[in-house]
């Protein structure tokens, strides 16, 4: 279990400062619950930025990565969690793939998996509480053998307006 403190005016978690390497890592998966903080308005078109929740890289991470995503949709009043991906040194828009994944409510544990494929990234989010699975996947190119487990970050060009803490829990799924 990673208890993850993102503090308020700072982009990092207190556990993101070092890089865990890993050689050819192809699935990763966590139960997940949001806390404290994650709820912010910031007022503008940062409220659309996507915040990292966890994911890894193959190589560099603004090369090629894969990530959940995450902010807050101040209209549903509920964590949105979207796909956050680098293919080939260019990260896929909202514009050029459907990132959206789903919703969650804060103060619930959901389960997260990523399994990185031969030709894409698949994302998988689901809760045994409201008996759903939401699946995004995107397509990649051919990947480095190594690379490193990425964790949680808020930003953008923003940094967090409050505390935001994240419960991180390692998972089979």
């Amino acid at each position: 279990m990673s208890y993850h403190l993102i503090s308020k005016g700072h982009h990092r978690s207190n556990k993101s400062w070092f890089p865990r390497i890993h050689f050819g890592k192809r699935k990763h998966s966590y139960v997940i619950t949001f806390f404290n903080g994650c709820k912010y308005d910031l007022d503008g078109p940062d409220q659309l930025d996507i915040n990292k929740l966890f994911g890894i890289s193959y190589g560099m991470h603004h090369t090629n990565s894969v990530r959940f995503g995450w902010r807050w949709d101040l209209r549903k009043e509920m964590v949105e969690i979207l796909a956050y991906v680098y293919v080939d040194g260019k990260r896929i828009t909202e514009n050029e793939a459907d990132l959206h994944i789903g919703f969650v409510h804060p103060g619930m544990p959901y389960e997260y998996a990523i399994e990185v494929r031969p030709d894409s990234y698949m994302l998988r989010m689901e809760s045994s509480l409201f008996k759903t699975i939401d699946v995004v996947t995107i397509k990649h190119n051919k990947l480095t053998w190594w690379g490193y487990k990425l964790y949680p970050y808020f930003g953008g060009n923003q940094v967090a307006p409050s505390d935001v803490h994240i419960l991180l829990k390692t998972c089979k799924i």
